[in-house]
């Protein structure tokens, strides 16, 4: 394939702009091609109240963010879950014998009034097929495991998927459980070395009853992930973790530590060791999700800095790039909306929930589901001297998006030259607007024959979709400094 190359001059500063002393040279198309399923959000069962839906305004935001996938019925509830009769407690025991005698018709006819208007199945699917994005389903395991019914709850698994498959030929992504070995002492959760060893029969059955479904698994520790595709991943499709961004604590975000930062380092080796396991242990077929990230709880802790719309926007372009160049195949924001008592986490929603106002963070989901079936184009990371870029050719081979995370307190000012004539070129920029606030600017950007003029603020990103005229030809990309 020919080479592609960019050139970004970065120039000595106008005006009140930092000098930006950069030499890279991309590479040739490294072969990764985006994926049409990063881009999406957990959905919450139990916090979505179904009439919310039926004036069409969140499917516009599902739709004008770019998501591509919804997880349903999300994590941890799924353990709880009841796809029959979605009415219970969202962390109760359902199989619990007590629970069960008690829950006598007049009960469930109760508790079918009280959380009537719950987002069940039904609705959930026609929301995927109104927004064309792809279900992903979870499998109720936990119950099966706690109360010894191993055969009933696979019966209901297969039962589900059936059920499904009848309603939307695209319900296909199955994840079973959630978080295996997390929380062992409370006993909410299956242990590691069961939820492994009963990989196989769900996934058997629910082949049989579906060929086409895709089996997704999970754990919440990364040391037994090795054990999982050893032991395990003939029987599954994509291995998924969960990521939480921090830095230094868990739950903590310092921004002078991600300035500094190429790329986060316990998730590069993640990516790494995943893909020497699957050589070693012969299953090449494994794919890579991330059902559950975002930017964590980033708490108010003396000396940390305390999160808001506009680092969450910026740590989550931040992965997303590094999903890309690592060619992470499904990934799911979490959560879509989740009800807090408190207003200290509300920024972490795509949705409010409750003013229904979308995130900023629309912005970057957007940018990046444009990126989608393209190809990526280099793999150098600027991010070591401030500046993170990831630039894709799209499929058809008549755009390139560009892409840029200011991570310095400067101003930078770029110019990018490409060797085909521009047609146009539209810009984004996602930047602080004081007090946490977040502005994004749109227009074009400064053409010149075929060189981009762009100014990039202070701990901003920026995404250009260029469009590219003439027959096709080399597009030459490189990266360069002037002195």
């Amino acid at each position: 394939m020919k080479s592609l190359r960019v050139l970004f001059l970065f120039l000595y500063p106008l005006v009140g702009v930092a000098a930006q002393h950069l030499e890279v040279r991309t590479e040739k198309i490294t072969g990764i091609e985006v994926s049409p399923l990063l881009v999406g959000a957990n959905i919450i069962y139990s916090h979505e109240d179904g009439r919310e839906w039926n004036d069409g305004e969140k499917v516009r935001i599902l739709k004008e963010s770019g998501i591509q996938n919804l997880r349903y019925p999300e994590g941890h509830q799924v353990s709880f879950w009841d796809w029959e009769f979605p009415y219970h407690e969202a962390y109760e025991d359902i199989w619990n014998p007590r629970y069960e005698k008690k829950l006598s018709p007049k009960r469930k006819a109760k508790l079918k009034a009280k959380y009537s208007n719950r987002l069940g199945l039904d609705q959930f699917l026609s929301i995927c097929e109104e927004s064309g994005v792809e279900p992903i389903i979870g499998i109720n395991m936990f119950q099966g495991y706690k109360y010894d019914r191993i055969e009933e709850s696979i019966a209901k698994a297969v039962k589900l998927v059936r059920y499904c498959k009848s309603k939307s030929p695209k319900n296909r992504y199955y994840f079973l459980d959630n978080e295996a070995g997390h929380q062992p002492a409370k006993n909410n959760h299956i242990p590691i070395s069961a939820y492994i060893k009963l990989i196989p029969q769900y996934s058997k059955a629910i082949k049989e009853a579906d060929p086409e479904a895709q089996i997704i698994a999970n754990v919440i520790s990364w040391g037994k992930v090795e054990a999982l595709i050893r032991d395990a991943g003939a029987y599954v499709d994509i291995y998924e973790h969960h990521w939480y961004y921090s830095n230094r604590k868990w739950g903590e975000f310092y921004l002078e530590d991600w300035r500094a930062e190429a790329f986060d380092d316990e998730q590069a080796k993640r990516f790494l060791q995943f893909n020497e396991w699957k050589t070693t242990y012969g299953q090449p077929h494994l794919k890579f999700g991330l059902l559950e990230w975002n930017l964590g709880p980033a708490k108010a802790v003396e000396g940390a800095t305390l999160g808001n719309d506009l680092y969450q926007g910026l740590v989550q372009a931040d992965m997303l790039i590094q999903m890309i160049r690592n060619d992470v195949f499904m990934a799911s924001m979490w959560p879509l909306t989740w009800k807090s008592r408190t207003k200290k986490s509300e920024y972490r929603n795509l949705i409010n929930s409750r003013t229904g106002e979308v995130s900023p963070s629309q912005h970057i989901f957007s940018s990046f589901a444009k990126a989608a079936k393209g190809r990526v184009l280099e793999v150098d990371r600027t991010s070591t001297l401030g500046l993170s870029n990831l630039t894709v050719l799209s499929p058809g081979r008549q755009s390139v998006m560009i892409y840029f995370i200011n991570k310095t307190p400067e101003e930078k000012s770029v110019d990018i030259l490409i060797d085909r004539p521009v047609a146009s070129v539209q810009k984004l920029i996602y930047r602080g607007r004081g007090h946490g606030l977040t502005e994004v600017d749109r227009g074009n950007a400064t053409v010149g024959g075929n060189r981009i003029h762009l100014l990039l603020p202070d701990t901003s990103f920026a995404f250009l979709e260029v469009k590219l005229s003439g027959d096709e030809k080399v597009i030459q990309l490189k990266e360069d400094s002037q002195r």
